[in-house]
């Protein structure tokens, strides 16, 4: 018993698919907007392995890092993974996919690289990796019965983590990305009737 921590940037980054499955269970929290200047002198701690947030703590005081290790956590309690090792495959299928695909913004999203490599990069996200994922996504959903959820025709933790990285694909990477994103969404049909959906919940 207790309330729960969240430490994370004031942005919609890695953290989204966690806040949405607290708030959807309910679960007795707290959101800790953390600063950039606080996160400096945070690092110099070992409140956080590997120095990464998002960071859960419990009211044991123990700290989870790691998205997809958190997420597990709070799946397990909320029944959001299955225990059928096809559907835990299907569920981490989406968080890779989604990560995989956030690893080709990050290339190009910091450290001010040369112009020109980002803009070579940004060609190739919107004309190949855009393409190639979307396109994996719409797919896997074809072949479900019950297209109001990504694994089992039930809400799995695959649910949180797709809306939670469209949101920061969207909105934290708006200026760079979120176009792409939003203009190529409209050759997915399916994909986009189950985002829609799920924004609306």
């Amino acid at each position: 018993k207790g309330k729960m921590k969240l430490y994370y940037f004031n942005v919609e980054g890695r953290a989204e698919p966690i806040k949405s499955i607290l708030k959807h269970f309910k679960m007795d929290h707290e959101f800790i907007g953390i600063t950039g200047e606080e996160w400096a002198k945070l690092k110099e701690t070992d409140k956080f392995d590997f120095k990464q947030m998002p960071g859960l703590e419990l009211p044991s005081g123990q700290m989870l890092v790691q998205t997809k290790a958190i997420m597990d956590y709070l799946g397990t309690i909320c029944k959001t993974i299955s225990d059928d090792p096809l559907e835990k495959y299907e569920i981490t299928w989406w968080y890779a996919g989604c990560e995989d695909l956030m690893a080709k913004i990050v290339k190009f999203s910091y450290d001010n690289p040369p112009p020109e490599y980002v803009k070579q990069q940004l060609d190739m996200f919107e004309k190949v990796h855009v393409p190639h994922y979307l396109s994996s996504f719409e797919g896997k959903i074809a072949k479900l019965e019950n297209k109001n959820y990504l694994v089992g025709g039930t809400l799995t933790n695959a649910d949180f983590f797709l809306a939670g990285y469209w949101k920061m694909w969207t909105v934290l990477y708006a200026k760079s990305v979120g176009h792409i994103f939003e203009e190529q969404l409209k050759s997915y049909p399916l994909l986009s009737a189950y985002l829609e959906k799920k924004f609306k919940e």
